[in-house]
């Protein structure tokens, strides 16, 4: 099961919508004060994969590379085209 983070919605022109804009385009975070505590925020943006992401893409690709080769690259072909000539809608009598 993955964990999907609550989405906390924020005014596209208030302060905390302009400070994660700038922490995207700086150094990637910024702090927050309640007036309680401080807490450091580091940005960025959801739809960016991760490096972790990225990295198992690139394993993905790579293991996958190559997976075809043992097959036979004629019979494959072959039946592509048998299915093409088959049509892709079935049959209607009335």
């Amino acid at each position: 099961m993955t964990d999907v983070p609550r989405t906390i919605p924020v005014p596209p022109e208030s302060d905390l919508a302009h400070a994660l804009k700038a922490a995207i385009d700086d150094a990637g975070s910024f702090l927050v004060d309640t007036g309680e505590a401080r807490y450091r925020i580091s940005v960025q943006r959801a739809d960016e994969p991760t490096p972790d992401q990225v990295a198992r893409s690139i394993a993905g690709i790579r293991r996958a590379a190559g997976a075809w080769a043992h097959d036979d690259a004629e019979a494959l072909k072959a039946a592509v085209r048998a299915r093409r000539r088959g049509g892709s809608q079935p049959s209607v009598r009335w």
